[in-house]
């Protein structure tokens, strides 16, 4: 079976969303071999899933209501076959825990948010009301 991160800050928000779209495009397309997981650069583990999130996932049919953040360490990096990025923070975040990865090209780390969402940076703001240090 395949592995695939998708990675953010809190891990309660674009990660946890975007794990959850990516399972049910792959379950609709009858993709049975492929694990999805989540985790956050900077999770405070066992966080709940933001409200927005929950809603906005339940409105296609997903459940995040059971989500709990995960901090994103060496093992959950390493074991990936592909790494997706929210922002390109994480990627360097990622980098710094994986320098040889630059060498050996494994895990495969794209940034999944960078063109056309946020500032020209390819940062993602914060979701409403939420400051830097909860943002997912």
């Amino acid at each position: 079976a395949r592995r695939v991160l998708l990675v953010c800050t809190g891990n309660i928000c674009r990660s946890a969303m975007g794990a959850v779209f990516l399972r049910e495009h792959l379950r609709g397309a009858g993709v049975a071999h492929v694990e999805v997981v989540s985790a956050g650069t900077h999770a405070e583990a066992g966080r709940p899933a933001l409200p927005e999130a929950i809603a906005a996932v339940a409105a296609i049919r997903g459940d995040l209501s059971t989500h709990r953040a995960t901090p994103l360490d060496l093992i959950a990096a390493s074991e990936a076959d592909l790494v997706l990025c929210a922002a390109r923070e994480h990627r360097v975040h990622i980098l710094g825990l994986l320098p040889w990865a630059l060498v050996l090209a494994c895990p495969l780390i794209h940034v999944f948010m960078h063109r056309g969402h946020g500032s020209h940076s390819g940062h993602q703001p914060d979701p409403p009301g939420h400051s830097h240090g909860e943002r997912s």
